[in-house]
């Protein structure tokens, strides 16, 4: 909320579970583990924080190494132990401990290869346009270009691009679709749905795209 705080919501009863507060700006992203033991959140404040979902207490953070706003968080699977991770318009993703709030992992993926979305802010909105597969194993984040990359997290080396990516082999992909503004990942993670902003006077497009595929990506929908 634009508080700072995180409400957690029984959808069944439409009561308040808990609420959180702690985050000093506007939450602008927030996650629930697999086993819905945490919530991990981000803000406008730059920071990353853990709750319990059973105590409704603060399990770690504020965690304090991205310098701009947090605008993506998500719970790494099929990992021991709990595994945050986070985007930042700062252009960086980064890996936490989400007990004891230990920094584990730098990704590395910055600019200039570009992780971050110049939409409405310097860096844009990174938390707009970036998945985890639901394998854990890669990352699909849209750079400055408008190019959807897919990092592997263990070599962080692209393993697929949309990068001159078309239709047709001719047009890039993002002069025919627009801008990327959300996207998620099938369950097998293979193929990745990227919602469009449109291009001048055009409607906006959801294209499914092949992200494995060989020799490079193509759009099957």
């Amino acid at each position: 909320l634009t508080d700072g705080s995180v409400v957690v919501w029984d959808v069944n009863t439409s009561g308040v579970v808990h609420e959180f507060e702690g985050h000093t700006d506007t939450v602008t992203c927030v996650a629930i583990s697999i086993d819905c033991a945490h919530v991990a959140s981000g803000s406008i404040d730059t920071t990353v924080r853990v709750w319990s979902m059973e105590s409704g207490s603060l399990v770690a953070g504020p965690l304090t190494a991205h310098i701009e706003i947090v605008g993506t968080v998500a719970f790494l699977p099929h990992v021991s132990g709990v595994r945050v991770l986070s985007g930042s318009s700062d252009g960086t993703l980064k890996i936490w401990d989400g007990i004891t709030g230990e920094l584990l992992e730098d990704t590395g993926l910055k600019r200039p290869r570009g992780l971050y979305h110049h939409h409405d802010t310097p860096h844009g909105h990174i938390g707009e346009c970036i998945a985890l597969s639901p394998n854990g194993r890669n990352v699909a984040a849209v750079d400055s270009y408008d190019r959807t990359r897919v990092w592997d997290l263990s070599s962080k080396k692209i393993v697929s691009s949309t990068k001159g990516v078309t239709v047709d082999y001719e047009e890039k992909m993002e002069d025919i679709y627009g801008t990327p503004e959300s996207m998620a990942w099938s369950p097998d993670s293979m193929y990745l749905a990227i919602g469009y902003d449109g291009m001048e006077d055009e409607d906006q497009v959801v294209a499914v795209w092949h992200m494995m595929a060989q020799p490079g990506p193509k759009p099957i929908v």
